[in-house]
C-alpha cells in the first residue's frame, strides 16, 4: 500500500513539470485506475443489507455538492480541500499520529497548487470572476421591478463595456461588474410559464468588474403583465468574446 502511494507520488512529481499531454494521460491514468477503484471498495465495507440506503445517500451527496458547486463555487471549492484533506488523511492512516494524519491530508491537496502555482490561482480567479459577473447578473434581474427598459430597436447582444470612464453606452455599473438589461418585446411562448401568458421577454448581460480574467454571463428574464413583480429565469449561457 504504501510502496504503491510512494509510486504513485513518484509519478506525479515527474510529470509536474512535462507537456500537458503527458499531465493530462496520467491524470486520466491515475483518476480512471486508482481513483475509481477507489471509490468502488467504498461499497466492500458496507454490510449488504445496508448497500440500498448507502447508495442512496451516497447520490443525494453527490447531487448536494453538484449543486452547492453551482450555486456558490468560491465557497464549495475551498470546502471541498478541506473534506477532501480529511478524509485523506483519516482513511490513509487510520492509526497514524496526528501529524501523519495532517501531513497526508494536506500533502495530497496541496501538493498539485503547490507544483502548479500559476493553474491554481488562474483557477480561483476565474472562479471569483465568475461570482462577481453572477451577482452582477441578478443585480440587473432586480432592476427589472423597478424601471424595466423600453423595447429595443437593435436587439443584438451588446458588445463589452469599456471599464474605464463613464460612457458605458447603456451599461450600468455595479460594486461586483456591469450589466445591460435589453427589453425584446412580449411574447405568450416564455418557457416556465403557464403556456398563452402574456409576458415581457428581457436579455441581461453581465460580467465581471476587473479585466485581468473576464466572465460574461447572459440570460433572459419573462415577467407576466398581470404579475410585473415576479421575475422568471428563463434561459442562461456562458458568452465568449467573439
Amino acid at each position: 500500500m504504501n510502496r504503491g502511494i510512494a509510486l504513485l507520488a513518484v509519478a506525479g512529481i515527474a510529470t509536474a513539470p512535462a507537456p500537458l499531454p503527458v499531465q493530462l494521460t496520467f491524470a486520466i491514468l491515475g483518476i480512471g485506475v486508482v481513483g475509481m477503484v477507489h471509490g468502488a471498495g467504498d461499497l466492500a465495507v458496507v454490510e449488504t443489507a445496508r448497500r440500498p440506503m448507502f447508495l442512496v445517500i451516497y447520490c443525494l451527496v453527490a447531487l448536494a455538492t453538484l449543486l452547492w458547486w453551482t450555486i456558490d463555487p468560491a465557497v464549495a471549492l475551498p470546502a471541498f480541500l478541506l473534506a477532501s484533506a480529511f478524509h485523506f488523511g483519516m482513511e490513509d492512516a487510520p492509526d497514524g499520529t496526528v501529524a501523519e494524519r495532517v501531513a497526508r491530508g494536506v500533502a495530497l491537496v496541496a501538493g498539485p497548487a503547490a507544483l502548479h502555482v500559476a493553474g491554481y490561482g488562474d483557477l480561483l480567479a476565474q472562479v471569483r470572476a465568475f461570482e462577481q459577473a453572477e451577482a452582477a447578473l441578478l443585480a440587473g434581474a432586480e432592476s427589472l421591478r423597478l424601471a424595466p427598459p423600453a423595447p429595443c430597436l437593435d436587439c443584438l447582444p451588446p458588445a463589452w463595456p469599456e471599464r474605464s470612464g463613464d460612457d458605458l453606452e447603456g451599461w450600468v455599473r455595479t460594486a461586483e461588474g456591469f450589466y445591460q438589461v435589453q427589453n425584446l418585446g412580449l411574447t405568450t411562448l416564455a418557457a416556465q410559464l403557464p403556456e398563452g401568458t402574456p409576458a415581457t421577454l428581457f436579455r441581461i448581460t453581465a460580467l465581471n468588474r476587473h479585466a485581468a480574467v473576464q466572465q460574461v454571463i447572459e440570460a433572459l428574464y419573462a415577467v407576466p403583465v398581470q404579475a410585473p413583480q415576479t421575475i422568471v429565469r428563463v434561459l442562461w449561457r456562458q458568452r465568449f468574446k467573439e
